[in-house]
């Protein structure tokens, strides 16, 4: 079968030309006169017809729906490109985060904090649902004593990632840095039921438990914890603290020395061999190790605050006042270089500046019972007997620990003394002699009152 129009073949049964789309017939075409020189065919106009008609009208149809799926083709194949491109964006922006997190690790593993800090800030820009961003940020917001920023990232990292172990820890390190050492506790337990396995849990909660003056408790748990991980310096460190509180400072020792044997590039293991030293009368190795603590941490606050104390008792103030203000220096937030600052002024009769500084300390959240015994000490000294009852009572109330009980009852017998309430007064001096046989100043204040025996 030919096309009447153009004369090429079509097959057959086609109703339209597949060469020039007009109707074709089963007619054979007309010779094309050559010598004429044209190519156009004489064939006879297409054939009319309602079937034909119809035929032109479905094709015609069909090519107005071709239009619009043509469009929306198109448009299905602009977004696709374009999700893809965020995704491969995202998917970019992920990578150089983990990156940077991996870099701000390193940097929290050397105590670079500050730079560690502005590596996972750089991190979260890039992927602000990045929960170990948070993580890692919490730690090193709480390695600059930045405790609210601290616990502001593990609440994050939380919301995040609810079943994270490591996101308690983080917690619990910020809320033990607030002193709000119940919370700690419960995070740290938290985190312990998440991970059975983590030493570092264990010797969180260990570190809680301490402030709140649970010994036995907290030497427990840090004793699970170098079960767990033989080789942590943190659970060696927690186990030394529990030892001292308990008052085993030959136990606290050891694992002491056994921190900076597996670790001596951690400032944490030297500062805790430091504050023995202190304690035992070491002070020559007690100054050597705060100062390797401080080379290792520059800005080791607390390394700062150790140094003071054994210049304290090296008979050395302007060194010690020194430390106290480069302690100040790194953080003006934190309670505990206002507390050394009052110990340093009450040493110098400055009682009432003392007090100023004991004022600053608590209102930053200083909970240490410490801190209320010196406070009560300058209260007595400035004639202020009421003031200086009442916080000796909470010294003793909360429960003082690390030796100093012995003089809790030694000065709030004075100040009983002072206030006219003479037997309670002695019977404070005696609970002090009692707690400690060498107390020689409650001996001698007994022996002026005349009390027998003394």
């Amino acid at each position: 079968m030919f096309c009447k129009h153009c004369g090429k073949a079509v097959k057959p049964g086609k109703s339209f030309c597949v060469h020039c789309g007009k109707p074709v017939s089963p007619e054979a075409p007309r010779e094309v006169d050559s010598l004429q020189g044209t190519d156009t065919v004489g064939a006879p106009a297409a054939e009319s017809g309602p079937g034909r008609e119809s035929e032109v009208r479905g094709l015609r149809g069909r090519f107005r729906w071709w239009v619009p799926l043509a469009a929306l083709g198109t448009l299905a194949l602009v977004v696709i490109a374009i999700v893809l491109a965020v995704v491969l964006s995202t998917n970019e922006n992920h990578n150089k985060a983990v990156a940077l997190v991996k870099q701000a690790k390193a940097l929290s593993a050397r105590y670079a904090f500050d730079q560690a800090v502005d590596k996972c800030n750089q991190a979260l820009g890039l992927d602000p649902k990045y929960a170990d961003a948070y993580i890692t940020l919490s730690r090193a917001h709480s390695g600059v004593y930045q405790y609210e920023r601290a616990l502001d990232d593990a609440n994050k990292a939380l919301k995040l990632n609810p079943g994270s172990g490591e996101s308690y820890i983080r917690r619990a390190d910020a809320y033990n840095g607030l002193h709000q050492y119940e919370k700690a506790r419960a995070d740290a337990s938290k985190a312990i039921s998440l991970e059975p396995g983590n030493a570092e849990a264990y010797a969180n909660l260990a570190d809680a438990k301490g402030s709140l003056f649970q010994s036995k408790e907290s030497l427990a748990d840090a004793e699970k914890a170098v079960k767990l991980d033989p080789k942590s310096v943190q659970a060696y460190v927690s186990r030394s603290n529990a030892h001292d509180r308990l008052g085993e400072r030959k136990e606290a020792m050891a694992d002491a020395e056994k921190a900076v044997g597996l670790d001596q590039g951690n400032p944490f293991a030297y500062f805790q061999r430091s504050v023995l030293n202190r304690e035992l009368g070491q002070l020559d190795k007690a100054l050597a190790d705060a100062n390797k603590a401080i080379e290792l941490y520059p800005g080791y606050l607390w390394g700062y605050l150790d140094r003071a104390n054994v210049y304290r008792d090296l008979k050395q103030p302007d060194q010690q006042y020194s430390d106290i203000i480069r302690a100040m220096e790194i953080s003006k937030s934190y309670p505990a270089p206002y507390y050394w600052r009052a110990l340093w002024l009450s040493d110098r009769q400055r009682d009432q500046e003392a007090i100023a500084d004991y004022n600053k300390s608590i209102e930053l959240g200083e909970k240490d019972p410490g801190v209320y015994m010196g406070r009560g000490i300058s209260y007595y000294e400035t004639g202020d007997t009421a003031h200086a009852l009442e916080d000796l009572n909470t010294a003793l109330g909360k429960g003082i620990a690390w030796g100093d009980e012995t003089w809790g009852y030694y000065w709030r017998g004075l100040t009983y003394i002072k206030a006219g309430q003479r037997e309670k007064g002695i019977a404070d001096l005696q609970k002090a002699v009692q707690l400690d046989s060498s107390n020689n100043d409650a001996r001698q204040r007994l022996k002026e009152l005349g009390v027998p025996g003394y």
